[in-house]
C-alpha cells in the first residue's frame, strides 16, 4: 500500500508588476504571477497613501487597502486623475494562508492643454506687449510660438535663445520667450512672448502651440498694435510782431488709424546761452484748422522755440521739428536798480547800478545813460522832491557791460563838476528800441575837501579759522570815521564789515572763517570827507586742510603750522606775497633751531643710557674696574655683605662715599691718584661721621694750606692693618677702615685734602 503525502509550498512571485506612467484617459494592463503548492490565488489592492509617501512603497499594517479584483492581470481603463497611487499584488497560499506581495505605483500624467482657447491683446505703438499662454500638463511640457501670415499660413516668430537665462530681457532682440512659473498641484506653466518697442506690422494673430509626451494643444492671441499720429510737417513762421506771432503747418502723414482730435502748439523761451530750464506753453487748436495767431502771448526782444503735435483716442504723436523766432523789441519797461552814488573828490562823483530786472529788459540793452544836474536855489520843490524834466539833465553814455555772476552791476565816475555843490543823479537804461525810464533822482554833494587816502593793508598773522590784518594810514586820519573791510570766499559774494577807528594801532581780526579756503580781502577808510579809494585786494588762504596738529607736541604743532601755511599764499594785487612771519630769515633759523635740538636730544638720551648700562656692569662686580674708565677705590681688602668704601673716578678730584656696593656708581673721569696711603682706625669712628645723607654725598673735605707747593710724590707703602677685636666699641658689626689719602694733581695746585681729621699711623 503506497501513500501520498504532500506538504504546502509558499508562493513565489514568477512575475512582479512594474511602475506605470500613463496619461489620463487611456488604458492599461499589469501582470503578477506567482508560483507555490497549492496554486497561489492572486488579488490586486490600492493602498491608501495619505499617511506614508507613495514613493516608499512601504508596507504598513496601519495602511488601508482597498481591494481591486483577483486574477494575474489588472485592467484599468479610460484612466482617471484619482486612479494615480500605489497598488499592491498579493500572492496567497490557499491551505495555510502564508501570503508574499508586491507593491507598485501607477502615475498618472495629464496631457497638454489650454482652459482659455483665445483672448485679445492691445499695446500702444513703441512701448513692450507681453503675450501670456497658460498650459496645463505633466512635464515636461514646450509651447511653440506662431504667427498667422496675410494667406492664412502659420510661420514660426524668430525669438532671443534664452534658454541659458529665464530671466533674459534684451531690448536688441524685440522678440523673446519664456517660461515663467510652474504650479505643481494644478500642472500649471506659464509661457510668455515678450515684444520689445512694439510696431504696427507687429499687428495679428499669435499661436502658442503646447506639447508634452500624453497630448498637444493650441491657443489664439489677437494682437493690435495702437499707434499715435505721427508728427506734423512744414510748421512755417509766417509773421512776427513784439508779442504775438503767426504759424501754420501741414497735417501729419498717419494719424495712428484714429482720427485726429486736436493739435497743440508748444512754445517756450529758447535761452541759449543758459541752461535754466523755462516754463512750457501749450495752446490747444481743433484738428479742422492748420494755422494759429499767438496774440499776446510772448515778451519782447525774446527768442522763443515752438513746435506742434497732433493727437488722437491713443495719445499725443510725435512732435514735429522745433523752428524758432525772435521777437521784436521794446523800451526797457523798468529803470535801474539799487542806484548809489557817492563823492570821489571835490569835482568827481561814483555812480553805481544794477540792471532792471530781466523780463523788463524787452530786448538786449545797449548801454546807459547817466544824467546829472547842478540843483541851484531857484529850483523848485514838490511834495515828491525836485520837479525836473528829462530834457534838463546832461547825459554821458554808457555801454553795457554787465555780467549776470555780478547782478549786472556797474559803475561810472562823473568828471569835471563843481566843487562842494549838490547834484542830482538819474540813470536810464535803453536798447535798440529807445530809452527807459528814469530812475528816481539821488541827490549827492561833492566834497568841500579831497578823501582820504586808501590804506595799505597786509596781513599780520592768519590761522584756520582767523585773518589778523594791519594797516598803514597814509596821509591825514584825523577826520577819519570808520573802516569797512570788504571779504569774500570763492564761492559767495562780497561781504561787509564796518569797525570804527583802533584805539592803539591799526589791526583788526577777521573770525570765524573756513579752513583751507581762499579768501579776498581790501578796505575802505570813511571820513566827512567822503570814502576812500579801496586798498589793493589781497588774496589769501586759511591754514587747515581737514587735518589737525597734535596737541601735546610743540615740535609737531609748529611743523604743522609751517607746512599748512605753505599753502597760505598772500597775493597783494596780482603779486603773491609771503607773510612776514614766514619768511625765510625767521623760518630757516627756526627750523633749524629745532632740528638741532632734537639731535642734541636724542644723543643724550643715547649716552644716558650706555652709562646707565656700564654702572650695571660696574655694580656686577665689586670693586672691579671699568674697561673705559680708570676708578681709584679706598676699601677694605675683605668683601663683606656690606661695603664701605671711597671712590675716586678719573679725572676729578672729588672723593664719594659708599656704603653699598649695589649703589656705587661711577663718577666723572679723573687722572689716577698718585698716591694712596691705607691706614687702619685706632678707635671707634663717631656715629655721626657713619651716616651719610646718600651714596653720592660728597665727603666734608678740610682744606690744608702748609704747603706751599706740590710735595714730592712718594712711592707708596703697604699699609699697616689690624683687626679689631669682637668686643671693642664699634657702632656696627661691619668692618670700618679710615684711609688719608695724600691727593697729588699737578694740574690742581698745591692743595692737600685730610679726611675726617684723626690722627692716622
Amino acid at each position: 500500500m503506497h501513500f501520498h503525502f504532500s506538504f504546502p509550498v509558499p508562493p513565489v512571485f514568477e512575475i512582479v508588476p512594474q511602475d506605470i506612467s500613463i496619461g489620463v484617459g487611456k488604458s492599461l494592463e499589469s501582470v503578477c504571477k506567482a508560483n507555490g503548492y497549492p496554486m497561489p490565488r492572486i488579488m490586486w489592492n490600492k493602498i491608501d497613501t495619505s499617511s506614508a509617501a507613495a514613493s516608499s512603497y512601504a508596507k504598513s499594517e496601519t495602511q488601508s487597502k482597498r481591494y481591486i479584483e483577483s486574477g494575474e492581470k489588472l485592467r484599468l481603463v479610460n484612466v482617471r486623475l484619482e486612479d494615480a497611487g500605489v497598488y499592491e499584488c498579493v500572492a496567497e497560499n490557499p491551505l495555510n494562508g502564508l501570503i508574499v506581495s508586491k507593491t507598485f505605483q501607477i502615475k498618472v500624467s495629464v496631457p497638454a492643454h489650454f482652459t482659455q482657447k483665445s483672448s485679445l491683446l492691445t499695446a500702444k505703438y513703441g512701448e513692450k506687449a507681453i503675450l501670456v499662454c497658460e498650459a496645463y500638463g505633466a512635464k515636461p511640457i514646450s509651447v511653440t510660438w506662431l504667427k498667422q501670415q496675410a494667406n492664412g499660413d502659420l510661420s514660426v516668430v524668430p525669438l532671443t535663445d534664452t534658454s541659458a537665462n529665464p530671466s533674459y530681457s534684451h531690448n536688441s532682440q524685440r522678440f523673446a520667450a519664456f517660461e515663467k512659473e510652474f504650479n505643481s498641484a494644478n500642472n500649471r506653466t506659464v509661457f510668455e512672448l515678450h515684444i520689445n518697442s512694439v510696431e504696427t506690422a507687429d499687428s495679428g494673430i499669435y499661436v502658442c502651440k503646447a506639447v508634452n509626451e500624453f497630448g498637444e494643444d493650441v491657443r489664439n492671441i489677437k494682437f493690435t498694435v495702437q499707434d499715435t499720429p505721427s508728427a506734423p510737417s512744414q510748421v512755417i513762421v509766417d509773421q512776427v510782431w513784439s508779442r504775438s506771432v503767426s504759424i501754420r503747418w501741414s497735417p501729419p502723414t498717419n494719424n495712428g488709424n484714429s482720427a485726429i482730435l486736436h493739435y497743440i502748439i508748444q512754445y517756450w523761451r529758447d535761452n541759449k546761452t543758459s541752461n535754466t530750464a523755462h516754463r512750457l506753453y501749450e495752446e490747444v487748436t481743433p484738428s479742422l484748422l492748420t494755422s494759429k495767431v499767438l496774440k499776446d502771448k510772448l515778451i519782447p526782444g525774446t527768442s522763443y522755440a515752438l513746435r506742434i503735435v497732433a493727437s488722437n483716442e491713443f495719445g499725443r504723436g510725435a512732435p514735429s521739428d522745433v523752428v524758432t523766432f525772435m521777437t521784436q523789441e521794446e523800451e526797457p519797461e523798468a529803470p535801474p536798480i539799487d542806484i548809489a552814488v557817492e563823492s570821489k573828490g571835490t569835482t568827481a562823483l561814483r555812480v553805481k547800478w544794477k540792471a532792471p530786472p530781466k523780463n523788463h529788459w524787452n530786448g538786449q540793452l545797449k548801454g546807459y545813460n547817466i544824467g546829472y544836474r547842478l540843483i541851484t536855489a531857484s529850483d523848485e520843490m514838490s511834495s515828491d522832491g525836485l520837479n525836473i524834466a528829462e530834457n534838463e539833465y546832461s547825459y554821458k553814455d554808457v555801454p553795457f557791460i554787465g555780467v549776470y555772476n555780478d547782478n549786472y552791476q556797474q559803475e561810472f565816475i562823473l568828471t569835471g563838476l563843481q566843487k562842494a555843490s549838490t547834484y542830482s543823479i538819474v540813470v536810464r537804461a535803453h536798447n535798440a528800441a529807445g530809452n527807459g525810464p528814469l530812475s528816481q533822482p539821488t541827490i549827492t554833494t561833492t566834497s568841500n575837501n579831497e578823501p582820504p587816502l586808501p590804506p595799505s593793508v597786509y596781513v599780520s598773522e592768519v590761522d584756520e579759522q582767523k585773518i589778523a590784518l594791519k594797516w598803514d594810514q597814509r596821509g591825514n586820519s584825523e577826520d577819519i570815521t570808520h573802516y569797512v573791510l570788504y571779504y569774500k570766499d570763492d564761492k559767495s559774494p562780497w561781504l561787509e564789515i564796518a569797525f570804527p577807528v583802533p584805539e592803539k594801532q591799526n589791526q583788526y581780526e577777521l573770525r570765524n572763517l573756513e579752513p583751507g579756503t581762499y579768501y579776498q580781502l581790501y578796505m575802505k577808510c570813511m571820513s566827512k570827507r567822503g570814502p576812500s579809494e579801496p586798498s589793493d585786494v589781497i588774496t589769501i588762504k586759511t591754514l587747515g586742510d581737514g587735518k589737525t596738529c597734535g596737541l601735546f607736541d610743540p615740535i609737531a604743532q609748529y611743523l604743522c603750522a609751517f607746512l599748512s601755511a605753505s599753502s597760505a599764499g598772500i597775493r597783494v594785487g596780482n603779486e603773491k606775497q609771503v607773510p612776514t612771519y614766514l619768511g625765510s630769515f625767521v623760518v630757516i633759523p627756526i627750523t633749524v633751531a629745532i632740528v638741532i635740538i632734537v639731535i642734541v636730544c636724542a644723543i643724550a638720551y643715547a649716552y644716558v643710557k650706555n652709562e646707565e648700562r656700564k654702572a650695571i656692569l660696574f655694580n656686577a662686580g665689586v670693586m672691579s674696574q671699568s674697561p673705559s674708565k680708570n676708578f681709584q677705590h679706598l676699601s677694605c681688602n675683605s668683601t663683606p655683605s656690606r661695603c664701605h668704601s671711597i671712590v675716586s673716578e678719573e679725572g676729578s678730584l672729588t672723593l664719594r662715599y659708599s656704603d653699598s656696593c649695589d649703589r656705587t656708581k661711577p663718577l666723572l673721569a679723573r687722572p689716577p691718584v698718585p698716591t694712596v696711603l691705607w691706614a687702619q682706625q685706632q678707635g671707634p669712628i663717631i656715629e655721626e661721621n657713619e651716616d651719610f645723607p646718600s651714596p653720592y654725598a660728597t665727603l666734608p673735605l678740610k682744606r690744608l694750606t702748609t704747603f706751599n707747593s706740590p710735595p714730592k710724590v712718594k712711592p707708596p707703602s703697604p699699609p699697616e692693618i689690624r683687626r679689631f677685636s669682637q668686643d671693642s666699641h664699634l657702632p656696627s658689626s661691619s668692618n670700618n677702615v679710615f684711609c688719608k689719602a695724600d691727593v697729588h694733581n699737578h694740574d690742581d695746585g698745591s692743595d692737600l685734602y685730610d679726611f675726617f681729621k684723626p690722627n692716622v699711623v
